[in-house]
């Protein structure tokens, strides 16, 4: 009488190794991401004051309008 053993494949624990390692490298994108995301701001540099604007009206207000979200036109 011949016996034979039939094993079947581990597919269970592959997928769940498989799984761990998508997860593992997730968490370290994630991470790097985040990362570089706060420290984003500190690399940042400062913008340059525009030193030709002129807010002072040199002659006479001609139109003058209020926009709907409070800002104001004024021209000459």
């Amino acid at each position: 009488m011949t016996h034979s053993f039939h094993c079947a494949p581990a597919t269970r624990t592959d997928q769940e190794g498989a799984r761990r390692a998508r997860m593992r490298w997730a968490w370290i994108v994630a991470l790097l991401l985040a990362w570089w995301a706060l420290g984003a701001p500190g690399r940042a540099s400062a913008q340059n004051v525009d030193d030709g604007f002129n807010p002072g009206a040199n002659i006479n207000v001609r139109s003058f309008a209020v926009q709907p979200d409070g800002k104001v036109l004024v021209g000459g």
